[in-house]
């Protein structure tokens, strides 16, 4: 075989040895990758629901849409004032949230265009709404059915 044939063949097999090796550095790296943003998800979601059981939250899920709008105005209409209000390019179309604020009290109003509403805050507080609105009541993130602990 001549000399410049040899060498041409040696470059390509060390072309396909490095493309190999690429391959399946790049397939490690996405495992890795993916184990690592499993585990980060998984602490993130045990932090969660940490924080929700150590500050005594609760929540009312499930609320339908019309029923959520109507609550929401009622606490307004009752002295909670709205801090903040979702308004991102879908606001109210696929996703809504509203913060309140009376006194030292926070609630959380979320609303999706698949669970539709939730309240979130302190227990008493909302175990208070349940009541008078006649829904249960929940002590988890309006979330955590969702994860696959």
């Amino acid at each position: 075989m001549p000399e410049k044939m040899r060498r041409l063949a040696d470059a390509s097999q060390l072309s396909l040895a490095a493309a190999q090796v690429s391959i399946g550095e790049s397939r490690a790296y996405c495992v890795g990758q993916r184990l690592t943003m499993g585990v980060i998800a998984k602490l993130l979601r045990g932090f969660s629901k940490w924080r929700f059981r150590l500050l005594g939250l609760a929540t009312i899920k499930d609320i339908p849409t019309d029923k959520f709008n109507a609550l929401a105005g009622r606490l307004i209409g009752s002295g909670w004032k709205k801090t903040y209000e979702y308004t991102g390019f879908d606001a109210w179309i696929d996703y809504g949230r509203i913060k309140l604020r009376k006194d030292r009290s926070k609630l959380n109003l979320e609303w999706d265009n698949w669970t539709e509403g939730s309240i979130e805050g302190p227990r008493p507080i909302i175990e208070d709404i349940a009541k008078d609105a006649g829904y249960p009541v929940t002590y988890q993130w309006r979330w955590s059915e969702y994860d696959d602990n």
